[in-house]
């Protein structure tokens, strides 16, 4: 297991797909990276939950990360845009003062 991204490559999904969507702008294609293996010999998990329990937390895990980041990323851009006008990036005052 590690942190380095080439590791993770898969030359099928991570390089000749993004190349295939440059050269062809009007096809939505998929690209993926390599599996990541799982131990879970050395985990806390399996002793108080089964193997397949542990295998479904783990696998619900990648997915749930996306939802989280597509809620946190607009709940972000809407306190910017909230204390800021949105053009100068200087702060306004809040509450916005009726004209």
């Amino acid at each position: 297991m590690t942190l380095n991204p080439i590791a993770h490559i898969d030359p099928v999904g991570t390089l000749l797909m993004p190349i295939l969507m440059i050269i062809f702008p009007s096809v939505t294609l998929l690209g993926w990276g390599k599996p990541v293996q799982v131990s879970l010999s050395a985990r806390h998990m399996t002793k108080r939950f089964s193997i397949k329990v542990s295998h479904a937390f783990i696998a619900v895990a990648g997915p749930m990360m996306n939802v989280l980041f597509a809620l946190f990323c607009p709940a972000c851009m809407c306190c910017c845009l909230r204390f800021t006008d949105g053009n100068s990036g200087q702060r306004v005052s809040w509450p916005p003062s009726s004209s």
